[in-house]
């Protein structure tokens, strides 16, 4: 068995717990101190009266003389082995009585009455005033009073001195309130002086507790590795708790694994952590509260028992309601543990619990900022995330490399990164714009990247917001995708696609000729069904002409070949002029078309065929899904900041809301289970936005995907005194910002 760990603190504790409960007996510290002297008071008494007095006595050789001895030696040994720790007022006052009849016999065998051995009898009063209460006092009073008259009943007392007697007795009844009160006083300033005693005592016990609880916080709060954790506890415990061994344990994969011990056997060790219901590390463990236990109890550990050791405590390690590992410790001593024990190493074990917790959390930290971080460099996208105030604070090497900037990217601007380098980058929208939309907004907004040399390079940018729990932004993640491919295979394609268009044009147009030969009948008469065959000939020849020259248009605009004029022009003119040719269509689908138009002119800053052809291209989608009988609306009206917003609404199939940004994409078809029904490429809204963009305007879409659908085109427009300029004006309008037209997606 190892050797006892002693601890101050337990010593200190044990001292100061006076048992207050026993009453008085801790009360009567002068009897207590003093009980030689009060036994040698009565022997020297008793010797000296048989010395000086006695000789000159005539009763020497009486019966009451042999009385006398034996009641001496019974005061004297009474007096000596008294035990004034307890409370014994029978027996007390019998040993008083005793003392009032040894002084009796005293002033008997001194020759009566008259002797001045009666001043013996006030210490009897002294006596019994110091041991017992008033009642037990009261009742010796008396019977002191009868042994100091007892001369009137064996000699002949004069009158006189009877009385004397009689006036002697309330100064007895004085001396025993007075004594009684005196030594009462003593013992309520000896009680009030134990009382402190104990609390100075327990304050400073308690200073040393937590100046060793403080110094252990202080350590495990400056250490992240469990091993030191471990060892500050084991090194602290015996400065809290006295005990003879310890094993400290921590729970791997659902059992409890010894981690550090002291004065115990591996042995004993690997029994303390069997996985028993009435182990009582397991015990404490499940239940999380301390669990004590002594040799001969069940569950008690049998080679504990066999090693010596009477007492154990075990308390357990948690944190956030989970149970982390186990603190036992052993004595040799019977109840060596108490509350106090069990309150001490819940704390100590609390404090480690917490520590042991944060070092859990920061090596998964460790490990999730290991991961995250190979993560980030494996990427192939670009990644940068950008603080709030719109610096670098991470950048993977796929981003350095794409931007083609060395010597790391942190700490730099957005904007100085992205937006500064001479023309060789270009970032759409602006870096700084773009930063500061998505932090405030909380929005996610797409972007792009060009980089200019021998190979241009495009990239894809994502600007994604870095959003708090409680739903504040805290920086932005930019995410670059190389498209550079796909810009060049786009390319290639639109190149392809405007060669071979071009290469039709003119055989389509050779072939339509010819067509309108055979139909005006001059290489001879048809009869009704070539007719028939030649009408559908023709019509599909006009439905490839009108394809090709989509296309054509289409490559041309992609590629800035299509100039577009900017001169004032009246909006609701065009509207009238467009609904007019389209009149014949909308008859033979018997459409209520109805115009919403001001009644004066809605001049825009545009080209006037380019609107034309908007207005066709939005009319014949209209009318293409719009069922037979149906309503198709066009409003032309001026909004906020002067622009012209043109309206075309039906009450047809409507769009999905999932589509309503992919319909401007090329050859894109919503939901082709449907539309293919209707002819179409997908290639006039893509037609019409461009056009609109390139008229410095905005075209989008709103539906519900059940009832209806509305384009709205916003144009640059122009005052009626612009209009009348001479010439007109070929500069650009400046756009209203989004919020001060209503709809603006």
């Amino acid at each position: 068995m190892g050797g006892t760990h002693s601890s101050p603190l337990s010593s200190d504790r044990e001292t100061s717990k006076p048992d207050l409960s026993k009453g008085r007996e801790k009360l009567r510290v002068l009897l207590s101190s003093t009980s030689f002297v009060a036994s040698l008071f009565w022997l020297i008494v008793t010797v000296s009266a048989m010395l000086f007095v006695f000789p000159y006595s005539e009763n020497l050789d009486s019966v009451p003389f042999y009385i006398f001895l034996g009641i001496s030696i019974v005061v004297f040994l009474g007096y000596r082995f008294f035990p004034y720790h307890g409370y014994h007022p029978v027996a007390y006052s019998l040993l008083l009585i005793a003392t009032d009849a040894l002084i009796a016999l005293m002033i008997f065998l001194a020759g009566g009455g008259d002797s001045a051995l009666a001043w013996l009898y006030p210490c009897v009063l002294l006596f019994s005033s110091t041991y017992l209460e008033l009642w037990g006092t009261l009742m010796v009073t008396l019977a002191t009073i009868l042994a100091f008259i007892s001369p009137v009943i064996y000699q002949d007392i004069s009158s006189s001195s009877v009385k004397g007697m009689f006036v002697a007795i309330p100064s007895f009844f004085l001396i025993s309130l007075c004594g009684h009160f005196l030594i009462r006083k003593a013992r309520e300033e000896e009680r009030e002086k134990l009382e402190l005693t104990m609390l100075y005592s327990q304050a400073d016990t308690h200073r040393k507790e937590l100046s060793v609880l403080y110094t252990v916080s202080v350590k495990l709060a400056a250490t992240l590795s469990e091993d030191d954790i471990l060892g500050i506890v084991a090194e602290k415990v015996h400065e809290l708790v006295e005990h003879d061994a310890m094993v400290l344990c921590l729970y791997r994969d659902g059992r409890l694994i010894p981690k550090t011990s002291a004065g115990i056997e591996g042995a004993l060790a690997e029994e303390l952590t069997v996985a028993t219901p009435e182990n009582p590390m397991i015990m404490a463990a499940e239940a999380m509260l301390p669990v004590l236990a002594h040799a001969g109890e069940e569950g008690f550990p049998e080679r504990a028992s066999r090693a010596g050791y009477l007492s154990l405590i075990s308390t357990p390690i948690f944190a956030s309601g989970r149970t982390l590992g186990a603190l036992c410790l052993l004595s040799a001593r019977e109840d060596a543990f108490d509350d106090d024990s069990a309150r001490l190493l819940l704390t100590l074990c609390s404090e480690a619990a917490a520590a042991l917790e944060k070092a859990r959390l920061y090596r998964k930290t460790l490990e999730e900022k290991g991961k995250a971080e190979a993560i980030i460099r494996g990427l192939n996208d670009g990644l940068l995330v950008l603080d709030n105030t719109g610096k670098v604070a991470l950048a993977n090497p796929s981003a350095e490399r794409m931007i083609g900037r060395s010597g790391g990217l942190t700490g730099l601007k957005v904007e100085e990164l992205l937006g500064g380098d001479g023309g060789v980058l270009k970032c759409t929208p602006h870096p700084g714009e773009a930063f500061h939309r998505v932090l405030e907004t909380g929005e996610m907004l797409s972007g792009k990247l060009e980089i200019s040399g021998q190979r241009p390079l495009h990239y894809q940018m994502t600007w994604i917001p870095l959003v708090e729990e409680t739903g504040r932004s805290f920086g932005v993640a930019v995410i670059f995708h190389d498209v550079t491919d796909f810009v060049e295979l786009d390319r290639v394609k639109d190149d392809f696609i405007s060669i071979v268009s071009h290469e039709l044009r003119t055989p389509l147009t050779s072939v339509k000729g010819f067509l309108r030969l055979l139909q005006a009948e001059r290489v001879g008469p048809l009869n009704e069904k070539q007719r028939k065959y030649l009408d559908t000939v023709l019509q599909q020849t006009d439905g490839l002409i009108s394809l090709v020259g989509d296309l054509l248009d289409l490559s041309r605009m992609e590629a800035g070949k299509i100039r577009v004029e900017r001169k004032p022009e009246d909006m609701g003119e065009i509207v009238r002029e467009v609904v007019g040719n389209m009149e014949s269509l909308f008859e033979e689908k018997e459409l209520d078309v109805r115009l919403d138009l001001p009644s004066g002119p809605t001049c825009v800053m545009g080209d006037r065929e380019r609107i034309r052809q908007i207005l066709v291209n939005l009319l014949h989608n209209s009318v293409k899904f719009t069922p037979r009988g149906g309503r198709i609306t066009i409003r032309v009206e001026r909004v906020d900041g002067g622009a012209i917003l043109l309206q075309v609404s039906d009450n047809g199939q409507g769009i999905p809301p999932r589509d309503l940004e992919k319909i401007f994409d090329k050859f894109y078809q919503v939901d082709p289970s449907s539309t293919r029904q209707q002819p179409g490429a997908g290639l006039g809204l893509p037609i019409c936005r461009k056009l609109v963009e390139a008229m410095d305007g905005k075209i989008w879409a709103e539906s519900d995907g059940q009832s209806g659908s509305t384009f709205r085109v916003l144009l640059p427009g122009v005052t009626e005194m612009e209009s009348l300029d001479e010439g007109g004006s070929e500069g650009n309008s400046t756009l209203p910002f989004k919020e001060d037209v209503v709809g603006w997606p």
